[in-house]
């Protein structure tokens, strides 16, 4: 079982720390810009999770652990290898990539513009211009749904790849739909940065810097993948929420690898660069996520360590020990109740899309340490509820 919960904690973990290693590794920055519309409007607001009735965390004070009996403390794991070996098999990625692969084409066929756009999502990396061809149907079927444009913005901040992303209407919906939303210029910003398109990059990063949005919408996408995957399969919510997120788990990566690098190298040629990537570097530690954090404060520590502030630079690098000292807590917790209780993986998604990544982990681990301390809990029977 502790082999299962790794997995899941790898997709949290592994790429935010692979963060740290690939900071200085990687292609030359590069990239286009084009006019904007000057009133764009909000995005979609942010929807929860399915209606799962669970009761709220005890506020009581101190950490949970040291509330409970030290007696009460259980971490059997299940000995049913039959059962653990069907599980680990329920989460084996190249099994779960074919399964994607054949549930992609059956919701490319819906007509549902959510559905064909999880579709899409589940092509990946492994089937681009599948990917692709997915994009444009679901683009077709809902030309200014936020989450189709952010999916186009996504394959767009990989590669040129050709009309598709100089197609006018789709920039248009775009910028009138995420226009307000820093994160989408960051993605705006990367794809020229790929293209060699220096000034065209400055000027959306410029844009990433100053809209009064941040959101890379990854627990929005979590959720509409687990209701496309409930279309092919009878497993439970947390399963699906499970494989959700490894299929979305570092889409950002080699975006926000790319505008720190840019930053690192260009910072030095006047106050635009500068002034770009510190605002930049400041909308990526108040964001959601853990991975945008510790880029961003990566960022702003070359930044001020270049221009030898030191007080501000000690109080960014402050900020970052705290965050590594959270990441390590992370590589402690317990994610087998994010996997095995739908009630559990609920509170995992409406505590993301309240306050964020760290905090949204932080009482799921809490959370489980509480059920696993019943001397009657049943590591078994958790599993089998999941598949069977």
């Amino acid at each position: 079982m502790q082999r299962i919960a790794a997995l899941i904690a790898l997709v949290v973990t592994v790429i935010v720390i692979a963060a740290w290693i690939a900071r200085d590794r990687g292609a030359e920055p590069v990239e286009a810009i084009e006019s904007v519309v000057d009133a764009p409007v909000d995005p979609a607001p942010r929807t929860k999770s399915p209606g799962i009735d669970f009761p709220a965390l005890s506020r009581e004070t101190g950490p949970l652990a040291e509330r409970l009996p030290e007696r009460q403390q259980s971490k059997r794991e299940c000995t049913d290898r039959e059962l653990v070996a069907a599980f680990e098999e329920r989460l084996d990625s190249d099994k779960s990539r074919a399964r994607h692969a054949a549930l992609a084409s059956t919701l490319t066929e819906s007509g549902n513009t959510e559905l064909v756009l999880a579709g899409a999502m589940l092509s990946g990396a492994e089937s681009p211009f599948d990917a692709i061809e997915r994009t444009q149907l679901a683009m077709q079927l809902g030309p200014q749904h936020p989450l189709v444009l952010w999916q186009a913005a996504e394959l767009c901040s990989r590669e040129q790849q050709g009309e598709f992303c100089g197609d006018p209407t789709l920039r248009l919906n775009s910028e009138q739909i995420l226009g307000r939303n820093g994160a989408y210029w960051s993605k705006i910003a990367a794809g020229r940065i790929q293209r060699g398109e220096k000034e065209a990059a400055l000027a959306a990063l410029k844009r990433a810097a100053v809209e009064p949005q941040w959101d890379d919408y990854w627990i929005e996408r979590v959720m509409l993948l687990e209701r496309a995957l409930a279309v092919g399969s009878d497993v439970s919510y947390a399963l699906r929420i499970t494989e959700a997120m490894t299929v979305t788990a570092g889409d950002d990566g080699l975006e926000l690898s790319l505008m720190t690098r840019a930053c690192r190298r260009f910072i030095a040629e006047g106050e635009e660069w500068l002034g770009a990537c510190t605002g930049f570097g400041n909308r990526l530690v108040a964001s959601r996520g853990l991975l945008h954090q510790v880029q961003g404060y990566e960022l702003l520590r070359n930044i001020y360590k270049r221009q030898g502030d030191d007080y501000k630079l000690a109080e960014v690098s402050a900020d970052l020990d705290e965050l590594k000292i959270a990441l390590e807590e992370i590589e402690e917790a317990d994610f087998t109740g994010l996997m095995t209780d739908d009630r559990i993986a609920a509170l995992f998604i409406d505590e993301h899309a309240a306050n964020g990544e760290l905090a949204a982990i932080r009482q799921m681990a809490e959370e489980t340490r509480r059920i696993k301390s019943d001397p009657d809990y049943d590591s078994c029977a958790a599993m089998r509820a999941v598949i069977e």
